[in-house]
């Protein structure tokens, strides 16, 4: 009995140790106060229950043995759950990285801009706007961790109105997540100081999606935003346009 006592609490703290790895290897899609609780004990609950069918299960196999000790037995069942969610992250991150020739497939036209592999366009707004090597070395290096994001920058040559293009793809794609994304474009507009929100709509009609926003940013610079959420063969993607110009109408068209 004495024997059996540290390879029975070296099982418990390593079943303990493994619940918050299993709930965060596949992180809550908010980040409410309200919603985490429950995320927490649902995960938790979830577990715990498998854990206990197996543990009935192996009592049932060795009925006329020495029964199973439940701390082995949870922390081999958490164990398996981390494996599987380990897999299921794995997938999911290959699943919505873009490859290279997604992230430099842009093509400027005489009258459009389009991106013929992953099937959007919008309006050339104009000769007087080309890519910005420094504002694209800027975007490329904040963005190097997000393998499922790709953005592009365009600058009038005055250096008074831009044109950001950014692409995101998703694992899946609802109106829960569509929403939660919206709120995290949202937080970032809020950190802008002084900024007044004129218009903040979201539409979403199965399976698409559509978000617009406009927002005043001293010193009188307007920040126009329109992103369309699409479910297709090949994946889920957000495309967003965001234009900032003095002129609250002058890049409407785009």
């Amino acid at each position: 009995m004495t024997t059996s006592r540290p390879s029975t609490r070296l099982f418990a703290i390593g079943a303990v140790l493994l619940i918050p790895l299993n709930l965060f290897l596949r992180p809550p899609d908010s980040r409410d106060p309200g919603y985490m609780v429950g995320y927490l004990l649902g995960g938790v609950g979830v577990l715990l229950v498998a854990a206990w069918i197996v543990y009935g299960i192996g009592r049932w196999l060795r009925r006329r043995q020495t029964p199973p000790r439940f701390a082995a037995v949870a922390f081999w069942t958490f164990l398996v759950f981390a494996g599987v969610n380990l897999m299921t992250v794995d997938q999911a991150s290959r699943a919505t990285s873009l490859t290279d020739a997604e992230r430099h497939g842009l093509e400027l036209g005489a009258d459009s801009i389009r991106h013929a592999s992953l099937g959007f366009s919008i309006p050339n707004p104009g000769t007087d706007f080309t890519e910005s090597p420094q504002l694209q070395a800027r975007m490329d290096s904040g963005l190097v961790s997000h393998r499922d994001i790709a953005g592009w920058v365009l600058s009038r040559t005055d250096g008074r109105a831009n044109v950001v293009l950014q692409v995101i793809k998703m694992p899946l794609l609802d109106e829960r997540r569509f929403r939660g994304f919206i709120r995290g474009m949202r937080s970032s507009t809020d950190e802008l100081k002084g900024s007044s929100v004129l218009s903040d709509t979201v539409l979403w009609e199965p399976p698409n999606g559509e978000y617009r926003l406009t927002v005043l940013n001293p010193p009188g610079i307007f920040i126009q935003t329109r992103c369309l959420a699409r479910s297709r063969p090949d994946g889920h993607f957000v495309v967003c346009v965001q234009t900032a110009s003095a002129d609250s109408s002058a890049l409407a068209a785009v």
